[in-house]
């Protein structure tokens, strides 16, 4: 029987985390209460923060729900100060419309 772990806990917000979202290219987005959306990547091994933009700030508030667009390009986050912001994946920077 193999003693491979089968999970990992990923650190770095500073609050209640709300919601997570998997694009299918080995990345992961989370959002927390802290007002913060973080971007993780996979070695295939374990998860962790993207370098150089593991951290999104823009949300006066803490933010709700944040998901991918189906090709992995755009990130859109919600939260409870009323705004929805969409998000460059690549560079961090917020689209704007």
């Amino acid at each position: 029987m193999s003693s491979e772990i089968l999970y990992q806990i990923l650190t770095g917000h500073q609050s209640d985390v709300n919601w997570v979202d998997f694009n299918g290219h080995r990345k992961l987005v989370s959002c927390s209460n802290d007002r913060t959306i973080r971007l993780w990547e996979t070695n295939d091994q374990q998860y962790f923060d993207k370098p150089k933009l593991s951290t999104l700030i823009g949300h006066e508030y803490g933010v709700n729900c944040v998901r991918y667009s189906p090709f992995g390009t755009i990130i859109a986050s919600a939260s409870t100060d009323g705004c929805i912001i969409l998000w460059n994946s690549q560079n961090g920077e917020q689209n704007i419309i």
